[in-house]
């Protein structure tokens, strides 16, 4: 039985069953266990140049299997995810917000959301779509096809990851 963000433990097994034979190429490996969603990344020794190919092959065998279910099969840039419907990190984004709402004293009008994948994105576009002021600071490598909202300002380091997270954050509070 999965809840409205987790996935059953036998459609997570399922899942890993489909990615052991895709995980033999160098490009892929398995996320960390996680009961929201079942995940395929390129690990960082990996090709990002051959992962799209092996992701689409990976996706349609997933959707194939999974079409009777309630799953959402996806892949961006770096990942290939089976996450429920109502899954994803805007449904973070709106339990933050939703919990700012109804905390005493919380007026927060201005969110930064951090990011490696373009997934990410969708956190700011969330809060871009509540009228708040909202700035993404894409902390990975690669951003590939993003759709950039009206809403959202977008801000990329110099460094990735963790260091471009600090770098931001340390010029921010220098501000």
């Amino acid at each position: 039985e999965h809840t409205a963000f987790g996935l059953s433990t036998e459609i997570i097994q399922k899942a890993h069953e489909i990615f052991n034979p895709y995980l033999q190429s160098p490009n892929m490996t398995v996320a960390g266990a996680k009961v929201s969603m079942a995940t395929v990344h390129c690990p960082p020794e990996g090709d990002l140049s051959d992962f799209p190919a092996e992701a689409d092959k990976l996706a349609e065998t997933l959707r194939s299997t999974f079409a009777n279910e309630h799953v959402l099969v996806t892949t961006n840039t770096q990942a290939v995810d089976v996450t429920t419907p109502e899954a994803g990190k805007w449904a973070g984004a709106q339990l933050i917000h939703d919990w700012l709402l109804r905390t005493p004293g919380s007026q927060a009008t201005h969110y930064i959301c951090f990011g490696d994948n373009t997934s990410d994105y969708e956190m700011a576009r969330f809060f871009g779509q509540q009228n708040h002021t909202v700035e993404f600071v894409f902390t990975g490598e690669k951003i590939g096809n993003l759709e950039h909202d009206a809403q959202v300002t977008y801000t990329q380091p110099t460094k990735p990851f963790n260091d471009g997270t600090y770098e931001y954050l340390s010029n921010y509070l220098a501000s």
